[in-house]
């Protein structure tokens, strides 16, 4: 809605300046780029290689981008910029992970992919939403609130899924 107002230039500054500051929230945390849809971004960690601290990095992205976005929405002078808001949805699992197309492009495939995409699209503006896995993974760092059952379409059973409510005081 807002590139139908706004002049080209205009639209074109704001979204390199949008994706340098989500795409840095993205790489601080470890995480791949796997390729941006229009007005979405799709992120990868743990692929090719994983590690016990995925989950977590994903969600300490997801936090950053929409503490990034606040930031920008508040400091800029482009007219209608400031009703921008971001979801984000986070899940854990198993995936195909390859070099897919006669472009030879790496990107994840499956299941767990289309969970992510659910949940963002159930996702409030401005919420991180996790999966069941994701959420086992991550309890003991962030506060989860607990959701209603998600109906998501192409899944027979309504997906479990939580919202992150915050950071755990540290332990150590």
């Amino acid at each position: 809605q807002l590139a139908e107002k706004l002049d080209f230039e205009t639209v074109s500054d704001l979204i390199k300046e949008l994706w340098s500051r989500l795409d840095l929230a993205i790489e601080d945390a470890g995480g791949y780029i796997d390729k941006h849809m229009g007005d979405g971004v799709m992120a990868i960690w743990g692929a090719p290689y994983a590690t016990d601290r995925d989950a977590e990095k994903a969600v300490h992205a997801g936090l950053a981008m929409i503490e990034a976005l606040t930031s920008y929405t508040r400091n800029t002078a482009i007219p209608g910029a400031e009703k921008l808001n971001l979801r984000i949805g986070i899940n854990s699992g198993q995936v195909f992970a390859g070099y897919v197309g006669t472009k030879n492009e790496y990107t994840v495939i499956g299941d767990t992919v289309n969970i992510a995409a659910r949940l963002e699209q159930s996702a409030e503006p401005g919420a991180v939403f996790v999966g069941e896995n994701t959420a086992q993974l991550i309890h003991t760092i962030f506060e989860l609130k607990e959701l209603p059952p998600i109906r998501a379409k192409g899944k027979a059973e309504p997906l479990k899924a939580f919202q992150i409510a915050g950071t755990r005081p540290s332990t150590s």
